[in-house]
């Protein structure tokens, strides 16, 4: 983590418990194992030992969270985490397994916030702040990427270092400004790149059914390139909504397969100031008994399918510069690779028996036609225990985007609430 305003944060915590008015805290221990079916065929990683993934996981979570509110209304939120697992290895050149045992503890959230004036909330410090109708992916948020485990029953978003304010003039409308000026010291997504402070502000107005809300935002993506984006949910019918989240960008930065002058494609970062990219996600949902989605998504910043080839081609191991595109492949800077994707998502509560939750999630290329199914499950036992169970298996072969890496996972686990 960072090191600077961590310690601030901590030497605010330990010198101001006495002071709080009151203090809440409980604590979650999730525990689970995991397994990968590795794909034999895989052309990126035929071994197993340039991407170096897990083939077997047992993992332990414990996430505290503490919440300190001062007499003036000042809330201090300080969410540490202790992280454990054991990974198992496994090489298909030499039959090989390795095992290895790491541990970390680290600040998940932490974060300062009040209300100095009955209009506005400022807030500074670690924070996980989400917004957006769509399921699949948020664009306005340009915060936070998309994860391809992001739909995990035990998966947690670090927190990002944030300046905000939250100006709300009238019941109906909010001004969000929100500045990111230092990294959270986890390393920067896109490879070889370093963290450049980011900012928005952003524009809400709700109407009287909760459901209908939209909303613009401006500011910078990485690497300062300025964006514009739009949202809003609607309900149609009772139960019925449509939605839309979009963000466009005038100019991008990413990593892009270039042909080199040996006639090899490599990944080559380009830095574009002029040609405009657009990431959007539109849906519908029906919420009911069962809450059911339906969603498109553009991607105008991913590959085509030609290019996705070639980007491919510049990372197999028979490549003189392989690895190193490889490298670039996996930290482009492309929250998705490709261009077009239909995702449909159902999950239906209490299913036979009470407290349970069954869903099912598919997302499909329409490039290259591969996808991945997602089955997940979670059902409370008791008041302070929760199985949860999930199952993803990929369509398509090793050359195709969605299965290319892996044909099946899985995992099953338990939770503590203490």
């Amino acid at each position: 983590m960072f090191k600077g305003p961590l310690f601030f944060i901590l030497l605010f915590c330990t010198g101001s418990l006495a002071l709080a008015q009151s203090f809440r805290w409980d604590t979650e221990w999730y525990n689970s194992a995991q397994a990968v079916d590795q794909n034999k065929n895989n052309i990126i990683d035929p071994t197993g030992r340039r991407l170096d993934s897990a083939r077997a996981r047992l993992e332990t979570d414990l996430r505290i969270n503490t919440k300190y509110t001062w007499q003036s209304g000042t809330r201090f939120i300080f969410r540490p985490r202790l992280l454990g697992d054991m990974n198992q290895y496994h090489y298909l050149d030499t039959n090989e397994t390795k095992t290895t045992n790491t541990g970390k503890a680290s600040l998940s959230e932490a974060y300062l916030e009040g209300n100095p004036l009955p209009p506005i909330a400022l807030s500074i410090g670690l924070q996980n702040y989400q917004w957006g109708p769509a399921e699949f992916i948020s664009p306005t948020n340009t915060f936070f990427r998309f994860r391809a485990g992001q739909r995990a029953y035990n998966f947690k978003e670090d927190g990002r270092f944030f300046l905000r304010m939250n100006w709300s003039p009238k019941a109906d409308w909010s001004v969000i400004a929100i500045a990111e000026p230092i990294n959270n010291g986890n390393s920067f997504w896109i490879y070889e790149q370093t963290f450049k402070p980011k900012s928005l502000i952003k524009f809400e107005y709700r109407g009287q059914n909760s459901l209908n809300y939209f909303g613009f935002d401006v500011g910078t993506i990485d690497d300062f390139v300025p964006f514009i984006g739009e949202y809003f949910n609607y309900e149609v019918l009772q139960g019925f909504s449509i939605y839309l989240d979009a963000r466009h960008s005038n100019g991008f930065a990413q990593y892009e397969p270039e042909i080199s002058s040996d006639g090899l494609y490599d990944m080559v970062y380009v830095r574009n100031a002029q040609a405009w990219r657009s990431l959007l996600v539109t849906g519908v949902r029906w919420e009911s008994r069962v809450d059911i989605r339906a969603e498109y998504i553009y991607n105008s910043y991913g590959l085509n399918k030609d290019q996705m080839l070639t980007a491919f081609q510049s990372a197999v191991p028979q490549h003189p510069r392989g690895d190193e595109n490889l490298k670039k492949l996996m930290g482009s800077g492309m929250e998705i690779l490709g261009q077009h994707y239909a995702y449909i998502s159902f999950r239906v509560p209490d299913l036979f028996v009470q407290n349970n939750n069954l869903a099912l999630r598919y997302l499909r290329s329409l490039m290259d036609q591969s996808a991945t199914i997602q089955l997940a499950a979670d059902t409370a036992v008791g008041s302070a225990w929760t199985l949860f169970e999930e199952a993803n298996f990929s369509v398509g072969d090793s050359t195709q985007e969605l299965s290319a890496l892996e044909k099946a996972s899985g995992q099953i686990g338990v939770k503590w609430n203490f």
